[in-house]
């Protein structure tokens, strides 16, 4: 039943993407830190701390999944997410002492159950998905993860002001923010039941490796994790502090805020549904290449003019297309590794994003304290620049072969 199968996982992404991976929690949550009485420099080592712990648990996970499975692996970390998301709201009624041990703690376990399901995503869809679907079921994926986002992003945006006068507070105090992140606990709450309903898929044994296996150079694993690293880098340093800066920079009302982050997410539901039509035309590694690049030149306006719209452009422009190289990248990199491989390049790859993602979050919090935004997002442009040379060289230039996998893979 791999087209129920489909439907199932697509669904589970959508409620993650509606709640922790860019909708509801990409608007209230490092709001909700800040009315805790916060500063800018513990968003940046909340997130940071957070992406250490999803970095070191992204090998294991893709090790796991390729011995217990993808999908019990998925489900495993469904469950945290779970659970910490049911607690998170509880953190105004911590003792004092306590609350950052306890944000930094359920934070940072969220992580690591976000990295079991998106390591083992890419693997369970690859396996579930007919050759000829493939393309369409990864651009729709992150389709669907962009349209969820924009509409838990514009739930995020609009709950706290629609909630106050039934609180009777106001938006300077953390229940208002509170409220959407239980939400998004129920939403994690049905993806993992509608993951649990879906199928296993087979499992690799450690049985004789196939003869593309044997053969793969594991050099393309290691460039595809340093593209990941540098291309992560530009989003990075913009994505997540977006309505930091927009809330205390250009001091932006918090429903214009999740109106632009909601904007960003929407637009991107096209531009990654238009992955396969221009994967078809210039190929995978040709949209992965113009895509990346383009992101960088994106965060010009962030940079350039210290504006509410401009930074809004910024951010929509970034997110849109985004969409269009992550959805080529995860086809080009399942597609150009054995089947045997995929999780390791999963781990790898997923790894290499944290790693990216604490790097320029702890960076980002000291030097948004020093310098300010603009350096910021001018550095994380340039990681972006440097990803896509990377790519270029190694993968266009060299034009590193496929092995031929497509045959019996699941």
């Amino acid at each position: 039943m791999p087209r129920r199968d489909i439907l199932l996982y697509l669904t589970a992404i959508g409620l993650v993407g509606f709640t922790i991976d860019g909708g509801i929690y990409s608007v209230v949550y490092n709001l909700y830190v800040l009315r805790l009485g916060y500063e800018p420099d513990f968003v940046g080592l909340l997130a940071s701390v957070s992406l250490v712990a999803f970095t070191v648990a992204s090998a294991p996970a893709g090790v796991l999944g390729s011995h217990w499975g993808s999908r019990r692996s998925m489900l495993l970390g469904l469950g945290l997410m779970t659970g910490t998301a049911i607690l998170m709201p509880l953190a105004a009624l911590v003792p004092a002492t306590a609350v950052s041990a306890w944000l930094l703690g359920l934070y940072s376990v969220q992580m690591v159950g976000l990295a079991f399901f998106f390591v083992n995503g890419p693997p369970y869809l690859t396996a579930v998905a007919p050759p000829a679907l493939r393309e369409r079921a990864f651009s729709y994926q992150v389709a669907l993860w962009s349209f969820a986002a924009f509409v838990g992003s514009l739930l995020g945006g609009f709950l706290p002001g629609l909630l106050v006068a039934r609180l009777g507070v106001t938006l300077s105090a953390p229940l208002p923010y509170a409220v959407p992140l239980g939400v998004a606990a129920i939403g994690l709450a049905v993806a993992f039941a509608v993951m649990f309903a879906a199928s296993d898929v087979a499992r690799r044994t450690a049985g004789p490796k196939s003869e593309a296996a044997v053969a793969f150079p594991l050099m393309v694993i290691v460039v595809l994790g340093v593209v990941r690293f540098l291309q992560a880098g530009a989003v990075g340093t913009t994505i997540p502090f977006f309505n930091v800066y927009m809330d205390s920079a250009l001091h932006t009302p918090t429903v214009t805020i999740g109106i632009v982050t909601a904007l960003g997410r929407l637009l991107a539901v096209p531009t990654a549904l238009l992955a396969p039509m221009l994967a078809r035309r210039w190929g995978n590694a040709n949209t992965v290449t113009w895509g990346s690049l383009g992101l960088s030149l994106a965060a010009l306006p962030m940079i350039f003019i210290p504006d509410w719209i401009a930074a809004s452009l910024g951010f929509v422009g970034i997110t849109s297309l985004s969409s269009v190289r992550y959805a080529a990248f995860l086809v080009y990199a399942m597609d150009i590794v054995p089947p045997e491989r995929r999780g390791l390049l999963s781990g790898v790859s997923e790894t290499s994003a944290g790693v990216s993602f604490a790097f320029t979050a702890y960076l980002g919090g000291q030097m948004i304290t020093r310098l300010g935004y603009p350096p910021l997002f001018a550095f994380g442009a340039v990681m972006g620049v440097l990803g896509t040379a990377v790519f270029w060289l190694y993968f266009q230039v060299r034009r590193e072969p496929r092995p031929s996998v497509e045959v019996g893979e699941v």
